[in-house]
């Protein structure tokens, strides 16, 4: 989701102690939280942070948020972690689109976006 004012104010409001570490690649730390988001796009807000560690720490010492709402069941580390993979396969999809020519073929009729 994009990082509105609304959202921005409800990340902020995450206690520190909700946050729960997750694994992440070599280098960066993660960790995800949940939060209710007020408004037209109410609901369950799942947010994860990530920040990267030793000498690139430097560049961006900040944690980054990632977040979206969802009115699915389940733990907020569950469905970061399903989030996550739809979006491996979304750019997979992107890359075989591109590596075959099909950069302009609408994804809604591209047969493995049923995936």
């Amino acid at each position: 989701m994009r990082q509105t004012k609304l959202v921005k104010a409800a990340i902020a409001a995450i206690s520190q102690d909700a946050w729960t570490d997750i694994d992440y690649p070599d280098g960066g730390a993660a960790q995800v939280a949940e939060t209710t988001l007020a408004g037209k796009a109410g609901g369950r807000l799942i947010v994860r942070r990530t920040r990267l560690v030793g000498a690139q720490a430097t560049l961006w010492p900040d944690w980054r948020h990632h977040a979206f709402v969802t009115d699915r069941a389940g733990t907020a580390v569950a469905l970061d972690a399903d989030h996550r993979r739809h979006a491996v396969v979304e750019l997979a999809i992107g890359d075989l689109k591109q590596g075959a020519g099909l950069c302009h073929c609408p994804s809604g009729v591209f047969l493995a976006n049923a995936a």
